[in-house]
């Protein structure tokens, strides 16, 4: 029993579009009456357009070709689709709107060319997607498979100016990051061996003073034989407070560049007001840079008496002073 299937769109404005199938079901695959198995073939009919009609191979070549494009004006990228000896072709026009040849399997037929504007190509493309999913036609008619695009063609359509945004945003953050490094103070490296601990002082950065450092204070006589024992070697201040008074001294005397190439040890000998009376350099130090160090020319004798305090004192070639009791180093 010989079938007639007709598909109705939607219309578009004024623009419609009408496909109608013809064919048999296929009773040796167990098809019913209402299934299309085998198609005779089809008629295409639209407003302001010739009929179009052919066998199945040119309504497969029409999906095909029609169905692909299409998606990739959809995609934004349109693409024309179809060779020229294939029974359809279509491709964008330079004025806008679309061109579709069909070309007839009758020998000395020329092709038939077809323009059509954004509604009627949906129109078409509409009935064709109906005639391809409608469950009674029980016939395979594939398209091509939908595939990602190719980077090529998404990177051109975004504007130059976008694609180049990242990189040279990239490209600034890391000037000014490299920038703002350079304006980080460098770190003083730590010297010295490791000792006791010690009150690490560092002096104030500026540039040697041009006095001369004061003359050295006279220190008082030994006790003669058989006089009353010597005071105490610390006064009523207790240790703690002459150190803190002995910090200010330094400070206010010693150039940050005072410092040799090596760590200094000195014997410092301080006043109950915190001021350094007499220094002798001990571990192996030499002495040289004691006018650099704004420290007096006297050097401590074996026994002091009096109310010195006598303080070992480390300087390191950063600048900082390690200060620590002398307790019979």
């Amino acid at each position: 029993m010989k079938q007639t299937l007709t598909y109705q769109p939607h219309s578009f404005g004024a623009h419609a579009c009408r496909l109608r199938v013809e064919g048999f079901p296929d009773v040796s695959s167990g098809q019913g009456e209402e299934a299309l198995g085998i198609i005779t073939g089809w008629c295409l009919d639209w407003v302001g357009h010739p009929q179009l009609e052919g066998r199945r191979e040119h309504l497969q070549a029409l999906m095909a070709t029609v169905i692909p494009y299409a998606r990739h004006l959809l995609s934004g990228v349109p693409r024309a689709m179809g060779a020229e000896n294939d029974p359809v072709s279509i491709g964008p026009l330079p004025t806008g709107g679309h061109h579709m040849q069909l070309r007839s399997s009758q020998p000395d037929t020329p092709p038939l060319e077809v323009h059509l504007d954004d509604a009627e190509l949906a129109d078409l493309v509409r009935v064709l997607d109906q005639c391809r999913l409608d469950p009674r036609i029980q016939l395979p008619l594939p398209v091509p498979a939908s595939l990602p695009l190719p980077a090529r063609e998404l990177r051109d359509r975004v504007p130059l100016r976008r694609r180049l945004s990242a990189p040279v945003g990239g490209l600034a953050a890391l000037a000014l990051a490299t920038g703002a490094s350079t304006l980080l103070p460098t770190p003083r490296p730590s010297g010295g061996p490791a000792a006791t601990p010690k009150t690490s002082l560092k002096a104030p950065e500026r540039p040697p003073s041009p006095n001369p450092p004061p003359p050295a204070t006279k220190l008082p006589a030994p006790p003669k034989a058989g006089s009353a024992a010597a005071p105490a070697l610390t006064s009523q201040v207790p240790p703690e407070e002459r150190l803190k008074r002995l910090r200010t001294w330094l400070i206010s005397r010693t150039p940050s560049t005072g410092a040799g190439p090596s760590p200094q040890t000195w014997k410092l000998a301080v006043n109950p007001g915190g001021e350094v009376v007499a220094a002798s350099p001990v571990e192996g130090s030499n002495g040289k840079q004691r006018s650099s160090l704004g420290l007096p020319q006297g050097e401590v004798p074996s026994t002091p008496t009096g109310t010195l305090l006598l303080v070992r004192g480390v300087v390191t070639p950063g600048g900082f002073w390690e200060l620590a009791p002398w307790n019979g180093w």
